[in-house]
């Protein structure tokens, strides 16, 4: 069975799935188009990468901003770190194996976004240090936020009021 590429309707994976579970529990495996199969799952766990990079960066800025201009924080902002941190956990329990690229998203935005932060406001790059100055774990926790603690205080992770 060949199904011509590209098949994204908005449910490739119940595709793949719906193709490869039919195939193989009849055990016509022979009619399987794994090179197909390999070239979409490929793609897909490439678009899936794209999200979680961009929200990473999403993340990041809006959290860099908020440090910077913590008297400028408004409910927008505040909206924007739960919706990246929200897309982020929902990838990372779409697909596990994504979770080690967090980390080198995170240091690859950083110095792009300090760099552009810092042009925007005409601030000296010594206004943000080499490297986040905040864990991954902090920039992720959902009730964390850049203006309510030191950076890297530990394991305890401050509360804002939900007031807000």
């Amino acid at each position: 069975m060949k199904v011509p590429p590209p098949f994204y309707d908005g449910a490739p994976w119940t595709i793949i799935s719906t193709i490869s579970t039919t195939q193989t529990s009849t055990k016509h495996f022979e009619q399987l188009d794994v090179d197909n199969l390999v070239a979409e799952v490929l793609h897909l766990a490439g678009q899936e990468q794209k999200q979680l990079k961009r929200h990473v960066r999403k993340l990041l800025h809006y959290f860099l901003k908020s440090k910077l201009y913590p008297e400028r924080v408004s409910g927008h902002w505040l909206g924007e770190l739960c919706h990246h941190r929200r897309w982020i956990e929902k990838l990372i329990n779409k697909m596990p194996s994504m979770a080690p690229l967090i980390d080198n998203h995170i240091a690859d935005a950083y110095a792009d976004i300090t760099e552009r932060l810092t042009c925007k406001a005409n601030l000296p790059r010594s206004s943000f240090p080499d490297t986040l100055a905040y864990t991954r774990e902090q920039l992720l926790e959902r009730d964390f936020m850049p203006w309510t603690a030191l950076p890297t205080a530990g394991p305890r992770t401050v509360r804002i009021p939900t007031g807000r």
